[in-house]
């Protein structure tokens, strides 16, 4: 009976969430295909896989590093702010040229730091330095060289909850761009598929019209054979090919079962790998971190655009350059 009324009287926050998933299932529906709505019991469906996604981005969203403080000292004593930047200078107008983050400070003046998420693209170099092992003579070696390349400081928030939880919304619409980008395939392969086939139509219509006489005189019997041998293998190749699409009927229901098995897979397209790396003061990898570097923890995110660098930072509005300053260099680099 106590289980027959919590289910009849379920909790307010188990209301709660409830509510705020079947939002989330229409919003899903509405971005991949509106027609998944005809499918059987769509709501029910989804649930699983669309929670699945959701509690996966929550807990990648607090994965990634941070929040790491970056101003004057941590770039003196972080061995990872001074990878990011060359100089203080350079990480001023990094974060200063963000018009997220100047419109955050201007929508926010009791706001005396900004927490956001920040990304680069780690690039490698092979280099050549001369090192001295164990005490012996200095020797040239290959080494490789670490750089940050368009460090991009985005999604500014008020405290480090509030940003992570953005970024649990910005994984799981990576989730999402990636069943709209099958969808978007299936249906571009659905329609090469059926022109090919109207094409074959036509041209094996245009043929016994012909009749054979015609072909005869145009190209020749043994031609001829040849010809309708090829066209014949074409619309034997078309015809498996149309074969392995779904069915009309089945349609609707297959391209839901493929939208679910997006949702209930999520690591599969949106996901972060971590990397342990050395690095000395000239983002060189250090052979030993106890002489010459210090051990550095990064985590790459990678989705449908691509992969970066990604870590939560924290901004000082103290530290922000004058606008103009800021963008009159941009202009002049740009000139």
């Amino acid at each position: 009976m106590a289980r027959w009324l919590q289910k009849l009287l379920p909790d307010p926050a188990e209301r709660q969430r409830r509510r705020r998933l079947v939002a989330v299932i229409e919003d899903v529906v509405s971005h991949t295909d509106p027609r998944l709505r005809a499918a059987r019991r769509y709501r029910r469906r989804l649930e699983g896989p669309v929670e699945k996604s959701l509690l996966y981005g929550e807990a990648l969203s607090w994965a990634i590093p941070g929040p790491i403080d970056f101003n004057a000292a941590s770039w003196l004593e972080d061995p990872l702010v001074h990878a990011f930047f060359s100089s203080v200078p350079a990480m001023k107008a990094a974060f200063s040229r963000s018009r997220d983050l100047r419109a955050f400070f201007e929508g926010h003046p009791e706001s005396q730091f900004c927490y956001c998420l920040l990304f680069a693209e780690r690039q490698l170099k092979t280099v050549f330095t001369t090192r001295q092992l164990d005490g012996g003579i200095p020797q040239e070696m290959a080494t490789t060289s670490v750089t940050f390349a368009e460090p991009l400081p985005c999604l500014p928030a008020a405290d480090e909850a509030d940003l992570r939880g953005q970024l649990g919304i910005l994984v799981f619409n990576g989730v999402t761009r990636a069943a709209v980008a099958l969808l978007a395939k299936r249906k571009k392969d659905r329609k090469a598929v059926e022109e090919q086939q109207a094409l074959l139509t036509l041209r094996m219509k245009l043929s016994r019209d012909a009749g054979k006489c015609l072909d005869s005189m145009m190209a020749g019997g043994e031609q001829a054979d040849r010809a309708d041998a090829a066209l014949q293998r074409d619309v034997a190749e078309v015809e498996r090919r149309a074969a392995a699409l779904p069915a009309r009927t089945t349609e609707l229901e297959h391209t839901f079962q493929e939208v679910v098995a997006v949702y209930d897979s999520p690591e599969t397209h949106v996901h972060v790998s971590g990397i342990d790396i050395c690095l000395d003061r000239m983002n060189l990898v250090a052979p030993e971190c106890r002489y010459d570097g210090a051990r550095v923890r990064l985590l790459e995110a990678t989705g449908p655009r691509g992969t970066r660098v990604a870590l939560v930072a924290r901004y000082a509005r103290a530290d922000m350059l004058p606008a103009e300053a800021v963008f009159l260099d941009a202009e002049k680099a740009l000139a």
